[in-house]
């Protein structure tokens, strides 16, 4: 019985008029995607609610992250200990013909932003991938790093934990990318990989990560008042967005309107920024799209490996046009 856990930091709650908690959900993954993404259907339970108080200000930048890290797997240990058993040994269910099964609750999927990737599985905030091993030095290379394991990556915790001299374990720690964290919530799971239970977040990490960044390098290399104008004359048309004033001057923006954007600005720069930013453009929204199939075959894993691919031959037209510094 594959279990899928979330939590959603937008949905503060106030207990007692001072204490500050987020809720966390559970549902599985034998219910529908279309059901799971209805409220009006239920499919998700309330399970708890983790702290997000301030803590001491006395305590340095460092421990503060080491006791809000502590606090979040010992407050998600309690709330999912109850799901360890029956993992291991199964319970008894009846299904809907009258057939008795063992099931186990299995962490299949946890739903969070990056931020709360790296809490959950114990990695260093913008150093490494919660997913696999490459390190911030790799992300830009057409390249996969090989798949994490919570198991290797407790025994490198549990390894810092034991070293001879405070100073070691931190040396260990830093080079692996790790937090240290005495107890993660998912130890002793069975059967769980919290690395490979992380899911995508398609609205901070693709619609608003991955395609942000291309449309402002479009944006920094045309000139303003002409892309304006292409976008203020495109006609109206069903259900796509009309930009009156133009794209260049938009803030704070939603990410319906990156949707919008994305659909019009390939068409609009077209002419006026250098044929190899428009590959690559069309080549990272092509990725962007095709990432967000709620299916994949090996067709369609290839077709995003091509569209990578395919961005990372083209992309070094964003720094000798000097709207992007680096890799």
């Amino acid at each position: 019985m594959p279990v899928i856990l979330s939590t959603d930091k937008t949905q503060l709650t106030t207990f007692a008029g001072k204490h500050s908690c987020y809720p966390v959900y559970l549902t599985i993954g034998n219910i529908s995607k279309q059901a799971r993404r209805s409220p009006s259907t239920r499919a998700h339970r309330l399970v708890g609610y983790l702290p997000s108080g301030k803590l001491d200000k006395t305590l340095s930048k460092a421990a503060a992250r080491r006791v809000r890290s502590a606090l979040f797997h010992m407050s998600m240990r309690i709330i999912c200990q109850s799901l360890f058993e029956p993992a291991q040994n199964g319970v008894h269910f009846a299904d809907s013909h009258g057939c008795v099964r063992s099931c186990h609750p299995i962490l299949a999927a946890y739903v969070a932003d990056y931020p709360e990737q790296c809490l959950v599985t114990c990695i260093r905030y913008g150093q490494t991938c919660p997913v696999c091993d490459c390190s911030k030095d790799d992300f830009d290379m057409d390249d996969f790093g090989d798949p994490r394991d919570q198991e290797d990556t407790y025994e490198i915790i549990s390894i810092a934990m034991h070293a001879p001299t405070k100073a070691d374990g931190s040396g260990i720690l830093q080079e692996a990318g790790l937090n240290n964290v005495a107890e993660p919530f998912w130890l002793g799971w069975t059967h769980a990989n919290v690395h490979a239970a992380i899911t995508s977040d398609v609205l901070h990490q693709i619609v608003q990560g991955v395609g942000k960044h291309v449309v402002q390098w479009l944006i920094a290399l045309a000139p303003a008042n002409e892309l304006d104008a292409r976008i203020q004359r495109l006609p109206k048309t069903h259900g796509l967005r009309r930009f009156k004033e133009g794209i260049s001057d938009l803030a704070n923006i939603s990410g319906s309107e990156h949707k919008a954007i994305y659909s019009q600005i390939i068409g609009c720069v077209h002419g006026i920024v250098p044929n190899r930013a428009v590959k690559a453009a069309t080549a990272l929204l092509d990725f962007l799209y095709i990432a967000q199939y709620e299916s994949h075959s090996t067709e369609t894993l290839d077709d995003l490996r091509m569209a990578l691919s395919a961005f990372h031959e083209h992309k070094s037209v964003f720094i000798e046009e000097e709207v992007r510094t680096g890799e």
